[in-house]
């Protein structure tokens, strides 16, 4: 609502300026001719003056009035001719307040974002402190040597994006990250500190090639929560809020109990909740993390490993219990299936995200994570018919494409007599 407000004062200024010659009305115009009357009517008195003092003869007072009085007539038919008073022109003000206004607002519907939602000073991006600023700034030089000396190291150029990321020097951060994200396509975390470079550097912003970038750690990692937040974000920028709440709250669900982000995600979602009328209570309550609390977990490092399998795997089978009850909870269907295959059952895990794809089919994280448990399990047919949908729904320019298509051609190239499983 401010930019709109900035935007309407800035173009009434515009046409306060534009308009207000043609609604003066000009009383009168300065001219050379009046300048010429006033000097022929000073020579007259002045003629005066000297026949009166006896200083010029009868004679020469008569043919000099009559030659300044002939100058004076034409000087007066010199100013009867020039251009006459201005006047006001009400229609054609009226027309530019019209025309300028419907232009501008044509070409920022063309050019511009209107459906961006506003964005407080207290969500951008923050900045780091001065003191960490200047550490940086003195060790990017070392840190360009090392990339300079060891080109094809991911950790260096990672460790030199993020030097150049805290002195806020954000697009030649997102070069580096790139960098490093191209020599490790394993790294998830590589391809979303990329794109968060290019968000910072964009304002806060996620334009298609930070999107891009995030999209790609998604594939490497479908749970990155870094990638998982600035997608989110994204849909709210494109103005699709009801989606934004939908993965946030995802994220949120899939996020452990101490979480640091939990705080900033619970935020945003109430902000979405209000936007799009949503129970923000209702959202939140059924994103609540589940599974073993901090005592569970501090229990359990105190457990021989085998008591502490059988402590995991008793969970498991209660959530797979529960969600006998609730089969239409996609997210308990997710959280089951990764916990299957933290246990080492890549054919249970790949049959819980099977059920979860049944609620969510074109959900690209449960694809990918689906098609992995269905590889790590043998079954190559599930694992492909998975990548092969998961690949139609990216965008054959976004490098997520190339490593789907990737994985799909190296099923393909793997005969069933030659497969090590």
């Amino acid at each position: 609502m401010i930019l709109w407000i900035f935007l309407i004062a800035l173009t009434l200024l515009a046409l306060a300026l534009l308009l207000a010659p043609l609604l003066r009305r000009r009383t009168s115009a300065t001219t050379r001719a009046d300048f010429d009357i006033e000097v022929y009517l000073d020579q007259l008195r002045e003629l005066e003056r000297d026949e009166t003092r006896g200083v010029i003869a009868a004679g020469d007072v008569a043919a000099a009035r009559t030659e300044i009085e002939r100058r004076l007539l034409a000087a007066e038919r010199a100013r009867g001719a020039a251009i006459p008073p201005g006047r006001q022109r009400p229609l054609l003000a009226a027309f530019l307040v019209v025309a300028v206004s419907a232009a501008a607002l044509a070409l920022y519907l063309q050019i511009g974002s209107p459906r961006l939602p506003d964005q407080p000073f207290a969500e951008r991006p923050t900045e780091p402190d001065n003191d960490l600023v200047a550490r940086a700034n003195a060790r990017i030089a070392e840190a360009e040597a090392s990339v300079r000396s060891r080109p094809e190291e991911p950790r260096a150029w990672f460790d030199l994006g993020r030097l150049r990321f805290f002195a806020k020097k954000w697009p030649q951060a997102a070069e580096a990250f790139a960098e490093a994200a191209r020599l490790a396509p394993d790294r998830a975390d590589y391809a979303a500190a990329w794109g968060e470079a290019l968000i910072f550097g964009a304002d806060g912003m996620v334009s298609p090639q930070a999107r891009s970038a995030l999209e790609l750690a998604l594939v490497r990692d479908p749970g990155d929560p870094r990638a998982r937040y600035y997608i989110a974000l994204a849909e709210q920028q494109a103005g699709r809020p009801a989606k934004a709440l939908d993965r946030l709250a995802a994220l949120l669900r899939d996020s452990p109990a101490d979480a640091p982000w939990r705080e900033r995600v619970e935020t945003r979602i109430r902000e979405l909740a209000a936007e799009t009328g949503t129970d923000a209570e209702a959202v939140l309550g059924a994103a609540a993390p589940r599974g073993p609390g901090a005592a569970d977990i501090a229990a359990a490092q105190q457990m021989a490993p085998e008591d502490r399998n059988a402590m995991i795997r008793t969970m498991v089978e209660g959530l797979a219990a529960r969600l006998a009850d609730a089969p239409d909870d996609v997210a308990g269907w997710r959280r089951l299936a990764q916990s299957w295959s933290v246990l080492g059952e890549p054919a249970k895990s790949s049959a819980a995200y099977g059920r979860a794809l049944t609620l969510e089919p074109d959900d690209p994280q449960t694809l990918f994570n689906g098609a992995v448990a269905a590889l790590d399990a043998g079954d190559r047919d599930t694992a492909r018919q998975r990548f092969t949908r998961l690949r139609g729904m990216i965008p054959p320019e976004n490098e997520a494409f190339g490593a789907v298509e990737r994985a799909i051609r190296e099923l393909d190239e793997r005969q069933p007599g030659t497969d090590p499983k």
